[in-house]
């Protein structure tokens, strides 16, 4: 295995949308804070920009975080060249607006949106939270002098869609026309399911679309000189149960192109194309569809040619992986000098192709004239733009600043947008960022690349610790860009490593398909080699390793901690954790059916071989599990089953639920919160950051017994505040029932030095000072306690460690009394004296528990309400011990000398 580094220079596909935090910025600055979770808050980035068609102005959806209740917003601005390069709000209350299209003649801008209408329609129906949200159609002028809803109160469709799939949202060629997707916002239950409350199961498109009907296809005839909203018209050209997508108008406007699944073998298509798709032609006047194309797989994303002569369009020959390589074809409709059919099969012939496979989707602008294509496509970790000749089907790099492309309206547009993105925002110029850069590695004969972002220069240096942030799919990939959350990491002193392991998309067909029956073999291995890369370049301490994965990375993070121990801590998110439960509740079979070759039933060893669920026996990682509570696509019972399996095997585990979430967690709060709490979590178990307390005594401080559980112990609960407080600690409780001070110091080596805690509390004397039945004296002296605990004390002082000493707390009136007849309290009082005494000449922080309970009991307080038998703290009595040391502990922390 040889690794390397390198700065990679290769061209970047200039993406519609434009986003604020450009690459120019993420340069170190040794004088400006660096990133903290909470300035997700501050992030605000232009999103969507489209030229008009002048391409001398552009409108953009401006998204922000209102600061009150930290809800993500977006609205409608426009940007015009010039030496003044103005920027305003289209709205002046800038209301809700996404996805903007530009009429033909430039007048108008078609958006999406949740507002409501202005005479007070209120939605048909509402969705869920998680879901995608539920739009209406607003149409607004460039200018921004009017705002008009689609349609009046007699709206005939239900909600809108947004996603890249079903979503469209297009003015016909001559602008009197707007074709959109949504459904017909009525309730699906029946009469007897509405009386009783109650919902029948029926198929849906899952993840992302609860509470939505079916796509279908509308028709908006327009007319602006109306004054209460822009539609004259609306028909609905589809009615049936199919669901439909990306609609493309024919030229001369007499009829739509779109694709649909009308098979029987239908499944949610979010993040998932692999069913029999095809493409189909719907007049605009009848609602007559004629089928265009037939094949196996699924055929995606038509475009139409200029002449209207030609489709584009994407194909696949199988229903395979989620995320597949896509075949260019063009379905001829005329043209019979022109190529037809798919040009290069990249799953048959997948070595040396005339031109690279394209991603989904097909951009709206492909068309570069009548023989000419120009797409994207997927090289590593870069998006590239690809010029494909149809005549000879060869493709080539397409430059849009060279001298042969720039009279061509793609360029154009490309060149439009770049010279008028919106200037970045402040936060861009008031932190330090660190770096990205590309990293590759050998495993066998394979050659892997991934990406490596560095801590900014003022944060740390190397060896880092690492974060392994391993991407979904798993036929995702990490690209080489700005991504939010690596750069939080690194901005907390961390590498943060993302790896294209074996399955990734960007590396041709061969490769995607490695792990398939694989998962968690050879893809564990490219990274686990990538791992060791890092450390041979001197960059990752082998000691300080962590693990952060969603989704198909959670399943990575989860199948990580179950065959090996080199990572300190893991958080896994989202997590397929258990195949079967996987193929039984999430809205996509088809992925485990796939990946796995069958379903349960049929491959039940091949279920349970790649479950991490069944390697939960060997996990010792700490690893926290969040999840969303309603994520359909990797349902919550796999996060829960193995939090309970860690929890029941005594691994330290966490786990953290958010509502009214999907697959993924966009609430701008709880995005905050995830970011805060994985990085606490992995300061918690390093060396360096975290602080582990551990809490020596005798059954007082070992709490759990009969009506206190574990969890409800002061040490537990002081660890949960102190966390809540910010403060990266692990309280580890060592307290044994019975325990004396001799006996403490004869196990404190083992049982405490050699752990290398921080921070010691020292609760001792109930034991000490107690007589037995039959004896007159104690079990030890008041001067052997007094020496045992000087003892301790040096010793821990010795080995870098901070003592605090604690008096116990005092017993009840109605305590038994001791062996001599007497109120345990009266030898207790003198030993604490002593321990007081040893805190003052030591000068050891010191919390007299003793003292609050007497003086809480002076004042009234009943203390046999704090104990489950007059000495032993109830879960109350724990709670005041805990409240009463925290102001102590939380100061020791505080004041720790840095490592």
């Amino acid at each position: 295995m040889v690794g390397r580094l390198s700065v990679i220079g290769r061209r970047l596909c200039f993406a519609i949308t434009v986003s604020l935090w450009a690459s120019s910025v993420l340069t170190a600055q040794e004088s400006k804070p660096v990133l903290q979770p909470e300035d997700l808050y501050l992030f605000e980035s232009a999103q969507a920009l489209t030229p008009l068609p002048d391409l001398k102005s552009a409108v953009y959806v401006r998204r922000w975080i209102e600061p009150l209740h930290g809800q993500e917003k977006f609205s409608l601005w426009r940007i015009d060249s010039g030496p003044e390069r103005r920027t305003r709000a289209l709205e002046a209350e800038q209301p809700d607006a996404r996805l903007p299209v530009v009429s033909p003649d430039g007048q108008w801008i078609a958006i999406r949106t949740t507002r409501e209408h202005p005479a007070g329609m209120r939605w048909p129906l509402r969705v869920p939270l998680e879901s995608e949200p539920a739009t209406d159609i607003w149409l607004v002028t460039a200018d921004g002098s009017r705002s008009l809803p689609l349609t009046g109160l007699e709206k005939p469709y239900g909600r809108v869609f947004s996603d890249p799939f079903y979503s469209r949202v297009a003015f016909s060629p001559d602008g009197k026309r707007l074709v959109f997707v949504a459904d017909d916002g009525r309730d699906p239950r029946g009469e007897a399911e509405i009386l009783h409350h109650v919902t029948r199961v029926r198929p849906d498109q899952g993840e992302g679309y609860t509470g939505y009907g079916p796509a279908q296809i509308w028709i908006a005839d327009l007319d602006f000189t109306q004054t209460e909203h822009a539609a004259a018209r609306v028909q609905r050209l589809t009615e049936d149960e199919t669901w439909y997508g990306d609609p493309q108008w024919m030229p001369d406007g007499t009829a739509v192109i779109c694709h649909a699944n009308k098979s029987e073998d239908v499944e949610s298509v979010r993040f998932s194309i692999n069913k029999n798709f095809d493409l189909w032609q719907i007049d605009v006047t009848t609602g007559e569809q004629k089928q265009l194309t037939n094949a196996p797989g699924p055929d995606v994303s038509p475009r139409v040619s200029p002449d209207g002569l030609q489709v584009a369009y994407l194909t696949v020959p199988r229903k395979g992986p989620h995320a597949d390589i896509y075949n260019l074809a063009i379905l001829n409709r005329g043209a019979t000098s022109r190529r037809s059919g798919v040009l290069h099969d990249h799953h048959t012939q997948p070595d040396n192709p005339p031109h690279p496979s394209p991603s989904f989707p097909l951009p709206d602008r492909v068309w570069n004239g009548d023989t000419t294509l120009v797409y994207n496509t997927f090289h590593g970790v870069l998006t590239e733009m690809v010029k494909l000749d149809l005549t000879t089907g060869k493709g080539s790099d397409f430059v849009a600043e060279a001298p042969e492309e720039k009279s061509s309206l793609i360029a154009q547009h490309i060149e439009a947008i770049r010279a008028l993105a919106p200037p970045a925002p402040s936060l861009t110029r008031e932190r330090t960022f660190g770096e990205d850069r590309l990293i590759s590695w050998r495993v066998g004969e394979l050659d892997l690349q991934g990406i490596i972002t560095y801590p900014p220069i003022p944060v740390g240096k190397a060896p880092y610790p690492l974060i392994v942030f391993p991407h979904g799919g798993p036929h995702s990939r990490s690209t080489l860009g700005f991504n939010m959350t690596a750069h939080m990491f690194a901005a907390q002193g961390f590498l943060v490593f993302q790896p294209n392991f074996r399955g990734s998309s960007g590396y041709g067909k061969t490769f995607l398909d490695l792990d398939r029956h694989d998962l968690g073999g050879g893809d564990m291995n490219d990274i686990l080699a990538g791992i060791e890369t890092l450390i041979g370049e001197g960059l990752v301490d082998r000691n300080r390793q962590y693990v952060y994965g969603v989704s198909y990375g959670g399943f990575m993070t989860t199948w990580l901690v179950g065959h090996t121990n080199q990572f300190r801590a893991a958080v896994a998110q989202n997590a397929v954790t258990h195949m079967d439960v996987m193929w039984g509740l999430s809205d996509i079979q088809s992925w485990t059916e796939w990946e796995l070759g069958g379903k349960p039933w049929d491959v039940p060893e091949m279920m349970d071989k790649h479950s991490p669920y069944a390697h939960v026996k060997n996990v010792q990682t700490p690893t926290l599990i969040l999840h969303s509570r309603d994520d359909r696509r990797c349902p919550i019972a796999m996060g829960r089953m193995f939090h309970q399996a860690l929890q029941a095997r005594g691994v330290p585990t966490e786990m953290v639920i958010y509502p009214d979430e999907g697959h993924g967690i966009k609430q701008p709060i709880h995005q905050v919160d995830v970011l805060k709490r994985t990085i606490q979590w992995f300061r918690r178990f390093d060396p360096v950051f975290g602080v582990e307390i551990v809490t020596l005594g005798d059954s007082i401080t070992k709490g759990s017994r009969p009506g206190v559980r574990q969890d409800q112990t002061f040490a537990a609960r002081l660890e949960r505040t102190l966390l809540d407080r910010g403060h990266p600690v692990r309280v580890t409780n060592v307290g044994i029932g019975g325990e004396r001070t001799d006996q403490a110091l004869a196990r404190l080596e083992r049982d405490v030095i050699a752990r290398k805690p921080r921070i010691v509390t020292i609760m001792y004397g109930t034991n000490d000072s107690y007589v037995d039945q039959g004896k007159s004296d104690s079990r030890i002296t008041a001067e052997q306690y007094r020496d045992n605990l000087q003892t301790i004390i040096a010793k821990l002082k010795d080995a870098g460690i901070q003592p605090v000493l604690m008096t116990e707390p005092r017993w009840g009136k109605t305590a038994t009394p001791n062996g001599a007849g007497e109120h345990p309290n009266l030898r207790l009082e003198k030993y604490l004296d002593e321990c007081r005494t040893v805190a003052k000449e030591l000068k050891v922080p010191l919390v007299d528990h003793y003292t609050h309970w007497s003086t809480a009991e002076n004042e009234g307080q009943v203390l046999g309400a704090w104990t489950t038998d007059q000495c032993h703290p109830n879960a109350a009595g724990h709670r005041i011990l805990m409240e009463t040391m925290l102001p102590v502990v939380e100061n020791a922390v505080r004041t720790l000398p840095p490592r």
